[in-house]
């Protein structure tokens, strides 16, 4: 629906990029045209946001990504791309599991929890009050319309009578264009309210949806919890591994420490001579 009328304007200023980018005079591009489209963009990114750049769901799937490489990265020798022992690689994913941890109890917790339901209905609120205005917005894009194509024909009229002229053909250059902007409107408002309308019955569940989301969420952080506990656990077994096998050896380094006594009687012998033979 609103993705269909996006990428149809993508295609059109694509278009339209190709007849400018061909220098053929018929179709001057001015900066009078380019501004009404940048400011007529504007209103559109301000009109309705795109759930991928919501906090929740964009770190959901940054956790996803992060969990999906080091899966790939930790049944290799390398890990994250640098060659790392196994409790290089324990102590990395700790802090991966950590932040996924975090993030999942944080906007899950009863504190947040509100505001979490909230910030997704927003998307849907703002769906709907914009397909509540799409009639409002046909029948002003039309009038609008209807009033460049007014505009045009009395310029075509004073054409006709006084001749050509710079300002003239500058002017019915810049109308063509709006004509053809709005039409392109007028066309994408009327294709999208049976669009919508075809869609609704999936909408009208849209609540139950983002409470079962949040339902995952809130499973997703204990998931998390129990798998850092369990990564815990591993890294201090590999720990007490590590000092039972350095304790073992404490009697081989005592020997080391010990041998090094004869290097330090050497040393001091030899110092002790270097300074007798000086008297």
């Amino acid at each position: 629906m609103k993705k269909n009328c996006f990428i149809l304007l993508l295609i059109t200023l694509f278009a339209l990029g190709q007849i400018f980018a061909s220098g053929n005079k018929e179709y001057d591009f001015t900066l009078q045209d380019m501004d009404k489209v940048v400011k007529g963009t504007q209103e559109v990114s301000r009109g309705i946001k795109k759930l991928s750049d919501n906090y929740i769901v964009k770190n959901a799937k940054k956790a996803n990504e992060l969990l999906a490489s080091i899966r790939t990265d930790i049944e290799s020798n390398e890990f994250l791309f640098v060659e790392k022992s196994d409790k290089d690689k324990v102590d990395t994913f700790l802090v991966g599991l950590k932040k996924a941890e975090d993030f999942y109890t944080g906007v899950t917790s009863e504190k947040n929890v509100a505001n979490t339901k909230a910030s997704l209905l927003s998307y849907y609120i703002e769906v709907q009050n914009f397909s509540s205005n799409v009639r409002e917005m046909l029948s002003d894009t039309e009038n609008e319309l209807k009033q460049l194509n007014k505009d045009y024909e009395a310029l075509s009229r004073d054409i006709a009578k006084k001749g050509t002229s710079r300002e003239s053909e500058k002017k019915s250059d810049s109308l063509e264009r709006q004509i053809r902007f709005t039409e392109q409107r007028v066309e994408m408002l009327i294709n999208f309210s049976p669009s919508y309308e075809g869609l609704m019955p999936a909408i009208t569940k849209i609540e139950e949806d983002i409470d079962f989301f949040i339902l995952t969420l809130r499973e997703s952080a204990k998931v998390f919890n129990s798998a850092y506990r369990t990564v815990e656990l591993s890294k201090n077994i590999l720990n007490a591994y590590d000092v039972i096998e350095e304790l073992n050896n404490l009697n081989s380094l005592s020997d080391d420490i010990q041998k090094s006594w004869e290097d330090l009687e050497t040393i001091v012998e030899n110092l002790v001579e270097m300074a007798s033979s000086i008297n």
